[in-house]
């Protein structure tokens, strides 16, 4: 049985114990048990502590059978097996789960008195944490209320205290929820007053030490809602990119930032009647274009006209205008590509119009791309694909066009 002290001494960085065990692993690595540590393992919704343990990286700890096994690369000098050795918690990496882990309880007993909302998930990440609320919706005046609730608690920096009970003691508490499993004894985790819950994670000794809590968003996830949330250093972090960001954008913009979304407003409608000029521009171009191909276009036998165009520098987009603007011809069949500005993807568009049937886009279209080492599909009037390989496309164009005279006219 491991001691643990990150129970007792959560602050400590360092700690000497006596190495007991040498376990073999994989991928090199070994599983190093100390009669003691300061190393928290991984468990609760919260990571394993890191660090190093002599001149050995602690890759990572679990705990298995009361023993608490650090992870690090071997080999690792036998001697050393039931010496003293020392412990060096990464302390940053420990602060900072210790102020997450912390901001959530604060968090989520904040959620429970504003809007007697329960935690029903908890997962601390690398950039923020997450909890699941049993919760219909929030609304951005629910979750403001609740941040206020929670931010007060930090900065009356009241103490987090911790105690083992038994579980038959439940009932003397207020508690948040009940324990999540039968258990021979508890850790009780409370603030006087405002939470107390079963949790065996690694905490802040007062609110004040979490720092700001922070919302960043928050979305329905079957039937509970998502609170994505930093809290301390993370909230820091996460205040000076954003206030980058912002004045980036103002720069840009030319606005304050104060103005800043009145002037991404203006962008953006200025940018919605350029893109209304543009496309009524390109259908302008494009029906003259439709026009000429329509005029030089190739006739089978059956009297259907058969156009084949690559459209270069052009989007998908570009390809539908044209062909919707040839099929405004009666019995017009289109073999249409557009091949991007980087020369790198294109797209194809086989239509027909209705008194054109005879042969079915959606197949023919798959044939000439399965040439190209494309996708794409559709029904018998319409089909739709694309490719990478954009130096065959004029050729298989061409082919496709000849195979579908061939079909038209031998019928």
């Amino acid at each position: 049985m491991t001691k643990k002290l990150f129970y007792e001494l959560p602050h400590a960085r360092s700690f000497s114990a006596t190495l007991t065990e040498i376990i073999p692993g994989e991928g090199g690595c070994l599983g190093l048990v100390l009669d003691a540590t300061a190393f928290y393992p991984e468990g609760g919704g919260q990571p394993s502590d890191t660090g190093r343990i002599q001149d050995y990286p602690v890759l990572a700890v679990k705990e298995a059978g009361g023993k608490v096994i650090h992870i690090v690369q071997g080999p690792v000098d036998a001697a050393l097996l039931n010496q003293t050795v020392t412990g060096v918690v990464d302390w940053p990496r420990r602060f900072d789960h210790m102020q997450q882990h912390s901001g959530q309880h604060i968090l989520s007993a904040a959620f429970h008195h504003a809007l007697q909302a329960a935690t029903i998930g908890f997962h601390l990440g690398t950039e923020s944490s997450q909890i699941d609320l049993k919760i219909d919706g929030l609304t951005e005046d629910a979750a403001e209320q609740v941040e206020r609730i929670a931010n007060e608690m930090v900065f009356s920096n009241q103490p987090i205290a911790a105690k083992w009970i038994d579980p038959a003691q439940a009932a003397e508490y207020p508690l948040r929820k009940p324990p999540a499993k039968e258990m021979a004894i508890a850790r009780l985790i409370y603030i006087p007053d405002f939470e107390y819950s079963f949790c065996c994670g690694t905490h802040a000794t007062h609110t004040g030490e979490v720092g700001l809590i922070k919302i960043r968003h928050w979305e329905r996830r079957r039937d509970a809602v998502r609170v994505d949330f930093v809290c301390g250093g993370r909230a820091l972090r996460d205040y000076q990119g954003k206030n980058r960001l912002a004045a980036r954008l103002s720069g840009k913009l030319s606005s304050s930032v104060d103005l800043l979304e009145a002037a991404v407003d203006q962008s953006l409608l200025k940018c919605e009647l350029l893109t209304r000029e543009l496309l009524r521009t390109k259908q302008a171009l494009y029906k003259g274009v439709a026009a000429q191909l329509a005029a030089q276009a190739a006739w089978t036998e059956v009297g259907v006209r058969i156009v084949d165009h690559v459209l270069l520098g052009a989007s998908p987009q570009d390809v539908a205008l044209l062909a919707k603007e040839l099929l405004q011809h009666p019995k017009t069949i289109v073999l249409l590509a557009g091949v991007n500005e980087g020369n790198t993807k294109a797209h194809l568009m086989f239509a027909a119009t209705g008194d054109a049937a005879g042969v079915h886009m959606g197949r023919r279209l798959q044939q000439t791309l399965s040439q190209l080492g494309g996708k794409g599909g559709g029904s018998a009037l319409s089909a739709q694909g694309g490719c990478t390989d954009t130096s065959k496309v004029a050729a298989a164009l061409a082919q496709a066009k000849a195979e579908v005279m061939a079909e038209l006219d031998g019928r």
